[in-house]
């Protein structure tokens, strides 16, 4: 599961927003969720276990429900390589 945490007034959240959308699901074993910072709140559940603290944040949580989290601007190369260790992890 990959959520990101983003305020739609900032231009780099906006950016990473549009560079988690071109990543691929890997044949729907990435769920990819794009939050604005307003509905925070409705995942609290996340939220309890992985602070955060700004925006952009992208938490990514594994088969094994550990959660990372990536803080500010990244680009695509970055966030599929995050994805895919994400997926590597048993």
């Amino acid at each position: 599961v990959a959520i990101l945490f983003y305020n739609d007034a900032a231009a780099d959240d906006r950016a990473m927003k549009t560079e988690l959308a071109a990543i691929p699901t890997h044949h729907g074993q990435v769920v990819k969720v794009a939050v604005p910072v307003s509905q925070l709140i409705q995942f609290s559940a996340v939220t309890a276990q992985v602070p955060v603290d700004t925006a952009p944040e992208l938490v990514l949580i594994d088969h094994a429900r550990q959660a990372t989290s990536l803080i500010g601007y990244a680009d695509g190369v970055e966030i599929a390589q995050r994805i895919d260790d994400a997926l590597a992890s048993k």
